[in-house]
């Protein structure tokens, strides 16, 4: 799991999914996305067409990723300012 709190466009993601050690990004290793697509809402502050993904899974080469879901915030439980993340995976 990588909390960056950074963009796909920041430094840290474009060296992580680079490096020498390359980590694919989960989400975009199956074409399967449930949910929404951002992950920061700052507490339901920002509206979702203005979020985010700054919050990423990161596994090596050979993990299949069949399935991934970013379930959309809800106002009246919040738990966090960032939407759960979640994948399916084949070993």
């Amino acid at each position: 799991n990588g909390d960056f709190n950074v963009t796909e466009r920041d430094e840290a993601y474009k060296t992580m999914v680079t490096n020498e050690f390359k980590m694919n990004d989960a989400y975009h290793m199956t074409e399967n996305r449930t949910g929404t697509t951002g992950t920061w809402h700052s507490f339901c502050q920002i509206p979702p067409e203005k979020m985010e993904k700054i919050d990423f899974i990161f596994v090596t080469p050979n993990i299949k990723v069949t399935h991934t879901h970013i379930e959309k915030e809800d106002k009246i439980r919040q738990l966090s300012d960032h939407n759960p993340h979640y994948v399916d995976v084949e070993f």
